[in-house]
């Protein structure tokens, strides 16, 4: 995908030098729940293990080439109208950590939502000149046209205001707090604020975005 100022294209092991320099950082990965990375090694693990997935977009600036952040759809799923899940989609759940399985033909019934969850983050040096809102745009789009998603949900823990603001600019509408969500990977329990976008919201605010 190409935008303004922005490629979000698949991440190449070779990205992991400038992976390393940006997510070295603690302001980036602490609060959106994961750890600093300690090495360019490690990146290239992350790379291979969880951002080469699917759907998963290394965020590219044109001008330079350089990735400077990431972004994705993940944990595909079926739920009902309530967000019930009736079946997981998730290629984290498969044998191959690479592949995501998506609905048949015909196993998205009236009522029943095709949904998944966006995450993103982006290096200290490029905030405040809204990539992150190009770049989540993007993606948003590719959702909800091209992969036939009915929602897209988005969630950020207490005291990231950073990333409630993007949510805000997105378009993204409070549906939940949970005050015991599970930060696996820091070995944490924080309150997540849970906000959502319809396929039905984003055609009505699309005109805006022209």
């Amino acid at each position: 995908m190409v935008t303004e100022r922005l490629i979000l294209r698949p991440f190449l092991e070779r990205d992991a030098c400038s992976l390393y320099e940006q997510a070295k950082n603690p302001a980036i990965g602490l609060p959106a729940g994961w750890p600093p990375h300690k090495s360019p090694q490690e990146s290239l693990g992350v790379i291979r293990n969880v951002l080469s997935r699917p759907e998963a977009y290394a965020i590219v600036l044109r001008d330079t080439a350089d990735p400077v952040g990431a972004v994705a759809l993940q944990n595909f799923r079926l739920a009902d109208e309530n967000g019930s899940l009736l079946t997981f989609y998730d290629e984290r759940r498969t044998k191959s950590p690479l592949v995501c399985t998506m609905p048949e033909s015909g196993e998205v019934q009236p009522g029943v939502q095709f949904e998944a969850e966006l995450g993103y983050w982006l290096g200290e040096k490029y905030w405040g000149a809204g990539l992150m809102t190009e770049a989540a745009q993007a993606v948003i789009a590719h959702g909800f046209r091209d992969l036939n998603l009915s929602r897209i949900w988005c969630g950020f823990y207490r005291g990231n205001e950073r990333s409630a603001a993007t949510q805000k600019r997105l378009g993204f509408h409070y549906h939940h707090v949970n005050g015991k969500a599970e930060v696996k990977l820091l070995g944490e329990v924080r309150e997540e604020t849970v906000n959502v976008m319809t396929r039905e919201e984003w055609l009505d605010d699309l005109p805006l975005r022209v």
